[in-house]
């Protein structure tokens, strides 16, 4: 998915399946590509690994995994984990994402391979709402993913992700009561080089 503002910055991307016949195919109709599920960006290595490796997020099946993520894009962090650890691993996987824009859900559905079933949940609404009203009812998280860029980044916008208003103080209190005792908030923060 790519910025109309500016050439060098991408929205999402995620890997697909190369059909076995390729090379017999003439004519090549993109649509046909399955999403390989099994790929993450380099970007969403660095996002979707720690829960994992400080055992936040385990392979227990007596484990009730919650998981939020606040921002879909392409779907490609959510999608990894709901294909990677589906009910055989975590019995009680539910993960709940939260995305401003009906047409980013519309998009990564169609093109990006978003599935939703009982065990991922994907709401359109704001998030910085969603933190509020589920820090309110006492829901928390094992993981909060926090992955919120805007859509547009005109020239002069330095500071990418996240959004500033996830950085106000009674947002990150927010968050904060969301997670539960030993959970774990990644937030994606992306900066220029030319801005550092």
């Amino acid at each position: 998915m790519l910025n109309a503002d500016r050439d060098e910055v991408f929205i999402s991307e995620l890997a697909m399946k190369v059909p076995e016949n390729i090379m017999a195919t003439r004519l090549f109709d993109t649509t046909q590509l399955k999403v390989d599920y099994d790929k993450l960006s380099p970007v969403a290595q660095t996002l979707v690994a720690p829960p994992f490796l400080m055992g936040t997020l385990t392979e227990d099946k007596d484990q009730q995994a919650e998981v939020l993520v606040i921002g879909l894009g392409g779907s490609q962090i959510n999608n990894f984990i709901h294909h990677k650890y589906p009910k055989v691993h975590f019995l009680n996987l539910n993960m709940t994402v939260i995305e401003l824009e009906q047409s980013m859900v519309d998009i990564a559905k169609e093109y990006f391979g978003l599935k939703v079933d009982d065990t991922q949940h994907v709401f359109v609404m704001d998030g910085i709402k969603y933190l509020e009203d589920a820090a309110k009812q006492g829901r928390k998280f094992d993981a909060i993913y926090i992955d919120v860029c805007p859509t547009r980044f005109p020239e002069g916008i330095m500071i990418m992700c996240p959004i500033p208003p996830l950085l106000e103080d009674e947002v990150i209190r927010h968050i904060r009561q969301c997670l539960k005792d030993t959970g774990i908030i990644l937030n994606y923060l992306n900066i220029l080089p030319s801005f550092l």
